[in-house]
């Protein structure tokens, strides 16, 4: 019998739990935050990862206007250009997608989204930047995880300087090794 009581109490705990993480509802207070909560740690990335904006705080950059998460990763795009498509795994609502060159006290905007819900964007970026600075954001009710994947862009090797590597969705190689990107 004394089992059976124990048995309940784990349903509970796990319902709970599960509820509390379906719809957003993180006790933050007892939950850290995450390690790339501030520009300066920044996580190095490459090839994909998953991340969580789920008690992160905001500092003072955010181009959405009412976000209330955000967390950093860095990269060092690929010698031909990088493709980065970032999949919404949870969040709820708006999210927020910046990439910027620079030091995290002189950011300069490369690329951002336009702040709306969205299953999976992609983005590509020239190989102009020394390193990237990509900053997720979303509502603090909203929260939840995503997944960052980046691959090389193989058909642009024949760009000779950053002006010709144009950010586009598609890509248009032409058979004679003059790619048109």
């Amino acid at each position: 019998m004394r089992n059976l009581g124990y048995t309940y109490v784990y349903i509970f705990m796990i319902c709970t739990l599960v509820n509390n993480l379906a719809y957003g509802q993180i006790d933050c207070s007892s939950t850290p935050k995450p390690a790339n909560d501030l520009c300066q740690e920044a996580i190095p990335i490459s090839g994909s990862v998953n991340g969580n904006t789920c008690c992160a705080g905001i500092e003072s950059i955010d181009l959405c206007g009412s976000m209330e998460n955000g967390i950093w990763y860095s990269f060092t795009p690929a010698n031909n250009g990088s493709l980065i498509e970032i999949s919404n795994l949870s969040i709820d609502g708006p999210i927020g997608i910046e990439f910027y060159s620079g030091s995290c006290t002189n950011l300069s905007l490369i690329e951002k989204s336009d702040c709306s819900g969205f299953e999976t964007r992609s983005f590509s970026l020239p190989n102009c930047y020394a390193e990237v600075l990509i900053h997720i954001t979303s509502f603090k009710d909203g929260c939840g995880e995503f997944e960052i994947q980046m691959s090389d862009i193989n058909e642009c090797t024949f760009a000779e300087t950053c002006e010709t590597i144009v950010p586009e969705l598609e890509f248009n190689p032409i058979s004679d090794g003059m790619q048109e990107c």
